[in-house]
């Protein structure tokens, strides 16, 4: 097939596409996305995760962005690009991805103002003095000096790209970052030729442009990536954008434009939760498209399956189609949009950005929610040894399941036992909140698992030391139960009914009529967060109370903001920094955590805790010392905390059991 660079009704994700020089095999490409896998010079860690998805069928792959200069090097683990060393850290990239015929581009970046300033950095450097609203960083005004080296920089960074035998560069002009600061009026307020008028503004991107293409071979492809808009007051706006790629191809080359939206101070946009609509660039894609036609873009950001991508390609939104997350929950969520699965089920995101997004604020490498080989310290045992001692998991929750998936895999015989009459534990009951309907996917992909793996699943029986065979390998995974509050006990033995916020999400048909007050008891991200979005869902008219200053302070960053906006939209109240002191019949009385301020009081007719949750004490004695085989508990079970940990606890427990380890 004679490979085309646009889209319409007639194209597939199967089609190649040209990119300038450069071919795509598909329409489906990886985004470029930090991992934290990386070292100054590149990794094998980050080859092979880049290798998985080329296996996975993706047709082009943009390199996580690379820091063409010390100032501009926000994070660690980056590879360096102004290193000479970066060269091999390319090359053993391209090295893992040749065979699966996948191309790869380079982002090459300057963080700018948007940089935290690490050990031995004086500070961010920008246009102007003027600090990112997110970051709040002190900016060096950049000098004409520095300015230079940075052109020079680029450039240095691009040849390093190609030396290494990649396919092409993408420069990195969006979400706020140095070229962005200076093209934009939000944060460029300089006087000289690199401020003021629109030219002014362009010179930088401009010269970037100019350095790289001298340097770039003319088989290499050479694209960027640009914000559709700002989202923020005096931002960019896509009238803005298209000007500013309308200057640009008149000047120098650019073979594609990949689109984004959003920078640091309307960040939700950048990398959007389960909250925002599918595909939902697609409409400010249409225009932009129009405006650089025949030129390709590419389009990502909240594209879940095939569907969505079908549905971007054949309307015209974009010439390719890019998914990040997905495809770090699944490396072949390719070949699942391409119709070659082989029948197999695609791991859904859920799109929580807890163990994705939020590691990286930590400094720490990615990990998954839903994948627990991502992020994963125990990788699967090179040489494949048979194990016949039989392994019994001991609940059937997330951590469950992924227990006895994984133990089929290796050949293991499993029991799995289960005390409720369905599996899922408290995945089930989150299920409830009708925001969160990706998580009812993930449910009904790891039932689907079970059931196809073969594993021996006793439903409504709880199991004891005594049933189990002898040498049997032990998982415990039996979650953890609802901690109900002290208050919310006191309340209840006096006859006021408190409703935990689990029970509310399992019940659909719950009286939510009149005034409902949630208090906040320690559980303050995503359990909090679902139970309120259902409650507004329902109609209710929500006060939520919490200890800490600001509601959601225990959700990812990116999603605080895009939590408060649903609130303050469905005119719910938020008392922060107060805690329960009495509940009496229809009022709770609630005390200041800061001050000695006096106590309020607020009406009710419906009062619900989203309380944390703890291991089961029945737990800790009967299976606290192996009897013949190997015992490991592992999440809730162990200690509450997140999804993606109980998964990856569950498949290093099981790895941990088998032979050669």
């Amino acid at each position: 097939m004679t490979p085309q660079t646009t889209a319409g009704n007639d194209v597939t994700p199967g089609d190649p596409v040209r990119l300038g020089p450069v071919t795509a095999k598909n329409r489906i490409f990886l985004p470029p996305h930090g991992t934290n896998y990386s070292e100054v010079v590149g990794s094998a860690r980050l080859a092979e995760y880049y290798r998985a998805r080329a296996a996975g069928g993706v047709g082009l792959i943009v390199h996580e962005a690379v820091p063409v200069h010390p100032s501009g090097a926000r994070l660690s683990g980056k590879v360096h690009g102004w290193r000479p060393e970066s060269v091999e850290g390319f090359a053993r990239v391209a090295d893992a991805v040749r065979e699966h015929d996948t191309r790869v581009f380079v982002q090459l970046y300057h963080v700018g103002r948007q940089m935290t300033p690490g050990k031995g950095m004086r500070s961010a450097w920008g246009p102007s003095a003027r600090q990112c609203p997110e970051t709040r960083s002190p900016v060096h005004p950049m000098t004409v000096d520095d300015i230079d080296e940075v052109v020079e920089a680029f450039a240095t960074s691009s040849k390093h790209v190609s030396d290494g035998g990649l396919d092409g560069v993408e420069i990195h002009m969006a979400n706020g970052y140095l070229l962005t600061a200076f093209m934009s009026a939000f944060s460029n307020f300089r006087t000289d030729a690199y401020g003021g008028s629109f030219e002014n503004r362009m010179r930088l991107p401009l010269r970037v442009f100019e350095a790289v293409a001298a340097v770039l071979p003319d088989d290499r492809a050479l694209g960027t990536r640009i914000a559709a808009e700002e989202m923020i007051n005096g931002g960019l706006t896509v009238e803005d954008t298209c000007e500013i790629l309308d200057y640009l191809r008149a000047r120098v080359r650019i073979d594609y434009v990949s689109l984004s939206l959003g920078n640091y101070a309307a960040h939700e946009n950048v990398v959007p939760d389960h909250s925002f609509p599918p595909v939902f660039n697609a409409r400010r894609a249409d225009v932009v498209r129009a405006s650089i036609a025949p030129v390709p873009l590419l389009l990502a950001g909240r594209v879940r399956d095939a569907a969505d991508a079908v549905r971007t390609l054949t309307s015209g939104a974009a010439d390719m189609v890019g998914a990040v997350r997905p495809q770090i929950a699944d490396p072949a969520w390719a070949r699942g949009v391409l119709g070659r699965h082989g029948g197999r089920r695609v791991r859904p995101c859920v799109y929580c950005n807890q163990d994705c997004r939020t590691n990286l604020g930590k400094g720490l490498p990615i990990a998954c929610s839903v994948n627990p080989e991502v992020g994963s310290t125990r990788p699967p045992d090179p040489v494949a040894v048979e194990v016949t001692r039989p392994l019994v998991v001991i609940g059937g929750g997330p951590a469950g399941m992924t227990a006895a998936i994984e133990a089929r895999r290796a050949g293991r015989t499993v029991t799995l036992f289960e005390e409720q009459v369905e599996l899922g534990g408290q995945l089930r009951a989150a299920v409830g909140a009708r925001a969160r309907g990706e998580l009812g996917d993930y449910l009904g992909f790891l039932l689907d698992e079970v059931k196809n793996s073969g594993a021996e699943v006793r439903l409504g029986t709880r199991a004891r030391r005594a049933d189990l065979p002898v040498g049997a390998d032990v998982v415990v995974a039996t979650g953890g139960v609802q901690r109900v509050p002290d208050w919310a006990a006191a309340a209840r033995e006096r006859g006021i009914a408190v409703h935990a916020g689990w029970d509310v999400l399992g019940d659909t048909a719950h009286d939510c009529a009149g005034a409902v007050v949630v208090v906040d008891d320690g559980e303050d991200g995503w359990a909090m967060a679902s139970l309120v979005d259902e409650l507004v869902e329902r109609g209710a008219s929500v006060t939520l109370v919490t200890e800490a200053y600001h509601a959601g302070h225990l959700l990812p960053p990116l999603s605080v903001r895009p939590f408060h906006a649903r609130l303050e939209k469905a005119g719910a109240r938020v008392v922060p920094s107060r805690s329960v002191l009495l509940v009496e019949p229809g009022r709770v009385r609630l005390v200041s955590t800061v001050s000695e301020a006096p106590a309020e009081e607020l009406a009710f007719d419906t009062l619900i805790f989203s309380g944390g949750h703890e291991p089961d004490p029945r737990d800790l004695g009967e299976w606290s010392r192996p009897s013949g085989g190997s015992v490991h508990v592992v999440g809730d079970a162990y200690a509450a905390r997140g999804l993606g940990t109980a998964g990856r606890e569950a498949l290093e427990a099981v790895r941990a059991t088998t032979a050669g380890h």
